[in-house]
């Protein structure tokens, strides 16, 4: 999964890429596209505890590559032109500041993180708006030459350009499947989930979650308040050191944790796992995936030929402790193509190509 984090300057965008990336995550260039990418592994304690029922000879997270992109200068006149890379990303990750530092001065003058959001808002809807645009003068010389089957996509596209003209993003219009079909090749960035990164000062920790809840919900966007200064200072720490400091500030847990929480959520993912002597390994999935989804994420031939799914779930396996005793206590399933996964399933999956 790339997600792509973006914001005004001084923000405090980069100092948050840096904090995510000293949880054991590593660099992986991407300076010359424009933007730094690195990557980090998805948290899990309980891939930690599969590791300790099987005694794999490896373990594997899976993992999530951030991309920080250029500060959003203030433009001379009109909005911005956004970086296109970011139409790539799954989902954003825009960084508000929300911080008073006398010696840091906000592009705009002031802070305020609402007027922030509202107008980082209303760039990716312009953005998506030109895109909708373009396509429709296209669409319009076609039927002047007669070409009749393009009616049905300028109904559709003209929907869509009523509410990004209304300063509506894409991703709160209630789309249909096919219709987000239709439209995956435009990579519109109003569409993507958004979690907003609230910037706080140290001042402001213990009020966390109060201030997420001053912002208005919408849909497929949600609020997060950190620090990004702070959560910097802790990634440089050695790792031992990292929950006595985390506890002095009342921080129940790294930014990194909290945001790939989020971000699931949003995204509509879930986690299931393989486990064996060979190797634990942790597996995305949208949530809905039926069995032989989840299968081919692994190998496209374990999709194709599909014969069943052995499966416990994490919490039964923990319970019991082993796979045998799971199995004894009835907890171990054969489950078949209908089968919808389900977050913390613990699968071996049966094929023949």
């Amino acid at each position: 999964m790339q997600i792509g984090i973006l914001g005004y300057p001084h923000a405090g965008k980069s100092t948050l890429f840096r904090a995510l990336l000293g949880h054991k995550g590593h660099h992986a260039g991407g300076r010359k596209e424009g933007y730094d990418k690195g990557v980090v592994k998805v948290p899990d304690s309980r891939i930690e505890i599969l590791a300790e029922l099987y005694q794999p000879k490896k373990v594997t997270y899976a993992e999530i590559e951030f991309w920080d992109s250029q500060a959003l200068d203030e433009p001379k006149s009109g909005p911005h032109e956004l970086p296109a890379y970011l139409r790539q990303a799954d989902s954003l990750v825009a960084v508000i500041a929300a911080f008073e530092n006398p010696s840091v001065v906000h592009p705009k003058g002031s802070v305020n993180p609402q007027r922030d959001i509202d107008d980082l808002n209303a760039e990716l809807v312009f953005s998506d708006l030109i895109s909708v645009e373009k396509r429709l003068g296209k669409l319009a010389n076609d039927l002047k030459r007669g070409h009749k089957e393009v009616v049905d996509e300028v109904k559709f596209l003209e929907r869509l350009k009523t509410s990004l003209e209304a300063n509506q993003p894409l991703r709160s219009l209630d789309l249909t499947p096919d219709e987000h079909k239709a439209i995956r090749g435009f990579e519109f960035l109003s569409l993507k989930p958004v979690l907003w990164v609230i910037n706080i000062g140290e001042k402001d920790l213990s009020r966390r979650g109060e201030i997420e809840k001053s912002f208005a919900p919408t849909s497929h966007s949600e609020f997060y308040a950190v620090s990004a200064e702070i959560e910097a200072e802790i990634a440089e720490l050695p790792e031992a050191d990292r929950p006595a400091f985390l506890s002095d500030l009342g921080i129940a847990e790294p930014a990194l944790f909290g945001m790939i929480r989020h971000i699931y959520h949003l995204s509509g993912l879930i986690s299931f796992f393989t486990a064996g002597e060979p190797e634990v390994r942790a597996w995305t999935v949208p949530r809905g995936a039926r069995a032989p989804q989840a299968a081919g994420v692994i190998h496209s031939d374990f999709e194709k030929g599909f014969i069943r799914a052995e499966v416990v779930h994490f919490d039964r396996l923990k319970e019991f402790g082993n796979i045998h005793k799971a199995k004894e206590k009835g907890q171990l399933r054969l489950e078949g193509k209908e089968y919808v996964v389900q977050d913390g399933d613990v699968i071996l999956f049966r094929f023949n190509v």
